[in-house]
């Protein structure tokens, strides 16, 4: 949920005064601080409907950072299972090493729609099923098959809803239409909620 326009414009008063006033308080007191601000949607998305106001995001906008969906920087995929493995080593006290090369390449041909928590997610549950030093594919898999939608898909999906309706009718259940489609069955599952079918 954004932050309500009326509160934005309080903040947007602070910002520019560099002074706040306690609840309750009779005196003005000066900060300096430096704003990180983030939006999960598009800024100009938000403004065109009202829900961001433009003079404050101009103003918290002076150094922008665009940050790409996980799937479109394979490449900090690698470097982010490093940093999970060696966070949940410590937190778990295990010594896991990595992952293996086969999990590795699925993880990097995965679409990520929960970008870098949902990739965070798959290592935490990986470590939870664990037997030796090595995260293996069979550790993941279940986790990456119920969200998966390939970008082949994603950049067709209007062609998507007439195949799933298509499969839908000709089966007499989720798992024969799946078996039509070629997909698991959590798979075509996950695929109707999206589509609202």
């Amino acid at each position: 949920n954004s932050m309500e326009t009326g509160l934005q414009a309080k903040l947007l008063k602070v910002l520019e005064e560099k002074k706040v006033r306690r609840l309750g308080g009779n005196r003005d007191i000066p900060f300096d601080v430096r704003i990180v601000a983030a939006v999960n949607e598009e800024p100009a998305r938000l403004i065109r409907e009202h829900r961001l106001r433009e003079d404050l995001y101009y103003r918290l906008g002076v150094v922008r950072i665009t940050l790409p969906p996980l799937r479109k920087r394979v490449g900090d995929i690698p470097l982010l299972i490093r940093y999970f493995i060696d966070q949940y080593n410590r937190k778990m006290k295990r010594s896991i090493q990595g992952v293996s090369a086969q999990a590795l390449r699925r993880l990097e041909r995965y679409s990520w729609p929960g970008n870098v928590r949902e990739l965070q997610n798959v290592i935490e549950g990986a470590f939870a099923s664990a037997r030796s030093e090595l995260l293996v594919l069979d550790h993941m898999e279940d986790a990456l098959e119920y969200q998966e939608v390939s970008l082949a898909e994603e950049s067709r999906e209007g062609d998507i809803d007439p195949l799933l309706h298509k499969a839908m009718e000709q089966s007499s259940s989720i798992s024969q239409a799946a078996r039509l489609l070629g997909l698991s069955r959590q798979n075509l599952k996950y695929k109707l909620q999206k589509y609202n079918l």
